[in-house]
C-alpha cells in the first residue's frame, strides 16, 4: 500500500509528546505495521460504491481471504459477487517473505487467469480509484525507501508519517507512483491515511480510513475512502462483515483454482 503531504513538526511533536521508541528509522515502522496485519485468517463481505468527476455512481461488492501467520507468505483472495457483470472476478496476492509480490487476475469474460506483470500493478482496478498496488502494503527493503518525516496528529491520535519510494530505476518503472506517504499509528500500527504522488511529484489521489476497530488483538478500519484529486472520482470501501480468526482453507489461494464458482 503508498502516499504524502506537509506539517508542522516541530509544533506536533511538542503537541503529541516524545517520538515512539523506532525514531527515525522508517523500515521499522513499516515492519511493524506489517506484524499488525498479520493473522491466522480473516474473511470479510466488502462493498466498494464508485463515484465519477459527473456524480454517476456504481456499487459492487467483493469477498475477501487472508491467511499470513508470521514467518510465512501472506495470502490475500478477492472475489467479487456483483454486480452480474464482474460477479466471479477474483484477485489472488501472494507477498513473499523475502519482500515483493505475486498477483494474479481471473477475468470471466475471458475464461483466463493471467499472471499480473508488475507494471501492470498500477492499472485501475475493476474501474475504481483502488489498482492491484493500493490494495497491499508491502516491504522491500531492497528496491524501497522509507523515511519517517515526522509526526503527524490523526484526528486526535498520534502518527509518524513515513515516505515510500523507490530505492532504484527498476523499482520505480513498477510503480505507478513517484512515491507515497503513510500516516501510522503510533499505538495502533495502522495507517489511517496514504497520499499517492504521481511521477511528476503533484499529488494524484488521497485514502483516508475511519471506522478503527478492534479485531482480536489487532485493530483494523471498517471504511477506506479514495479520492483521486486529479480525475474529481471517488471510491468508498466498506466492511459489511467480518470473520476473525475464521479457518481460511490455505488451497484456496492458488492460481489454478481462481476460476473454480
Amino acid at each position: 500500500m503508498h502516499i504524502r503531504l506537509a506539517f508542522l513538526c516541530v509544533l506536533l511533536f511538542a503537541l503529541l509528546g516524545p517520538a515512539p521508541a523506532w525514531g527515525g528509522d522508517g523500515l521499522a515502522v513499516m515492519k511493524r505495521v506489517d506484524g499488525a496485519m498479520r493473522s491466522q485468517g480473516e474473511e470479510m463481505t466488502v462493498q466498494m460504491q464508485l463515484a465519477n468527476a459527473a456524480g454517476s455512481t456504481e456499487t459492487r461488492t467483493f469477498k475477501m481471504w487472508t491467511r499470513s501467520p508470521v514467518g510465512k507468505p501472506a495470502k490475500t483472495l478477492i472475489r467479487f459477487e456483483s454486480p452480474a457483470s464482474i460477479a466471479r472476478t477474483a484477485l489472488l496476492t501472494v507477498t513473499r517473505t523475502g519482500g515483493g509480490q505475486d498477483n494474479w487476475l481471473y477475468v470471466p469474460a475471458l475464461g483466463q487467469t493471467r499472471r499480473v506483470a508488475p507494471q501492470d500493478r498500477s492499472e485501475s482496478f475493476v474501474q475504481s480509484d483502488f489498482t492491484i498496488e493500493d490494495l497491499t502494503v508491502t516491504i522491500d527493503a531492497e528496491n524501497r525507501v522509507y523515511t519517517v518525516l515526522g509526526q503527524v496528529d490523526c484526528g486526535g491520535r498520534a502518527c509518524t508519517q513515513v515516505e515510500d519510494k523507490p530505492a532504484n530505476d527498476a523499482a520505480a518503472k513498477q510503480s505507478g507512483y513517484g512515491r507515497v506517504v503513510l500516516y501510522i499509528d503510533d499505538e495502533r500500527a495502522v495507517v489511517h491515511r496514504v497520499d499517492f504522488y504521481d511521477k511528476s511529484d503533484a499529488l494524484l489521489k488521497v485514502l483516508q480510513a475511519d471506522g478503527l476497530v478492534q479485531v482480536g488483538d489487532n485493530w483494523r478500519f471498517d471504511r477506506a475512502v479514495v479520492t483521486n484529486v486529479q480525475k474529481g472520482s471517488r471510491t468508498v470501501m466498506t466492511v459489511i462483515s467480518r470473520a476473525h480468526g475464521a479457518s481460511v482453507d490455505d488451497s484456496i489461494f492458488s492460481a489454478s483454482s481462481l476460476d473454480a464458482l
